[in-house]
């Protein structure tokens, strides 16, 4: 029922509250946690999936090394950019894609979001690069502050022709 659907995530607010107000989870905490430590704690709370942890470990902790395997953008994202023909990547296919990004996985996964908006965007121009071909970008070592040429946009291929 409708008022019942909308009791959830009150329950998970005062869940992830309680862990708060207990000391279970606190800021330093997280904070100072692997990413592997902060996914386990925050896994705990009723409510929070792999997806909502991947969420916060890029934009609220700012971990650098976060791929988000569950991201249905990021994972369209790297099928247009990387797997011509292919409308989404399995999240193995992902893990493969971004072993490149390593230790920066959570700016490559920005990038695959970013290309799924430009792809799908029903308003972008045919003429758009990436309306007419695919592309694969190459994330590099070097962090995007350090460095402009953080991506390398060469021409497309096939995703992964052994696997087919």
């Amino acid at each position: 029922s409708a008022p019942r659907a909308r009791a959830y995530p009150l329950t998970y607010l005062k869940d992830l509250a309680g862990k708060f107000q207990s000391g279970e989870l606190t800021d330093q905490k997280l904070r100072s946690s692997s990413t592997e430590e902060v996914m386990a704690s925050l896994l705990k709370v009723k409510g929070l999936g792999e997806w909502s942890v991947h969420m916060f470990q890029i934009f609220h902790l700012g971990c650098e090394n976060v791929l988000p395997v569950g991201d249905l953008a990021v994972k369209k994202g790297a099928a247009a950019l990387y797997c011509k023909g292919k409308k989404i990547v399995t999240p193995k296919e992902l893990e493969h894609i971004a072993n490149k990004w390593d230790p920066y996985k959570s700016y490559g996964s920005w990038y695959m979001y970013v290309g799924a908006t430009l792809v799908h965007a029903p308003e972008a121009p045919e003429s758009a690069p990436l309306r007419n071909e695919i592309f694969v970008l190459t994330l590099t070592s070097t962090p995007p502050s350090s460095s402009p040429s953080f991506l390398d946009v060469t021409g497309g291929s096939e995703c992964f022709p052994s696997e087919r």
